[in-house]
């Protein structure tokens, strides 16, 4: 009688290579947005350690100096400064931190210090402004004026606990941006 030699299947079928492929798009949609989510609200919490960071450098500077700073070299801050200038506000100044946030200091007829993420072409994207005096936030910016569903939207809506409806908005070139303001 002739034996037949049975032999471990070499491979995975056609189905179950395509179970596979299903299942980590459905882990991949689930898991991206959040990603992003994650990413977003990390960029907006350094954006506000780095306010905070602000006045209470200038805060200090003007403890010392019996004024406020005019220029970023005041400040007793490290950041990784890659742009710097006076800003429009009379006394105020503007500075880059790694090309990927914008920040203006207050100056004598705007009461607020402000940072704001970037995009990859140096478009706002985020921001957060905070009351020089009291150092309170103030308001929270999202670019974009017509979709309020994208995430700088619903991050600025959670942290200032504000409707879609509730962002003062405003229209300009690059498609609108709108404010929440905090409580």
């Amino acid at each position: 009688m002739l034996k037949l030699r049975k032999y471990p299947p070499r491979g995975f079928t056609l189905i179950e290579l395509l179970v596979v492929v299903l299942i980590i798009g459905i882990l991949a949609a689930i898991a991206i947005p959040q990603y992003q989510v994650a990413v977003g609200k990390a960029r907006f919490s350094e954006l506000k350690t780095i306010v905070k960071n602000i006045v209470e450098s200038s805060t200090r500077y003007y403890l010392v100096n019996d004024a406020y700073p005019i220029k970023y070299q005041d400040l007793d801050l490290d950041f990784n400064v890659t742009a710097g200038e006076p800003g429009s506000v009379g006394g105020g100044f503007d500075f880059e931190i790694n090309n990927k946030i914008a920040c203006s200091v207050w100056g004598t007829n705007w009461n607020k210090a402000a940072c704001y993420t970037l995009d990859n072409v140096g478009k706002y994207v985020m921001g957060y402004y905070v009351d020089k005096d009291t150092g309170k936030p103030v308001s929270c910016f999202a670019t974009g004026k017509e979709d309020k569903s994208t995430i700088q939207h619903k991050i600025c809506q959670k942290e200032t606990d504000k409707t879609a409806e509730q962002g003062v908005c405003y229209n300009d070139d690059s498609g609108g941006y709108c404010f929440y303001s905090y409580p």
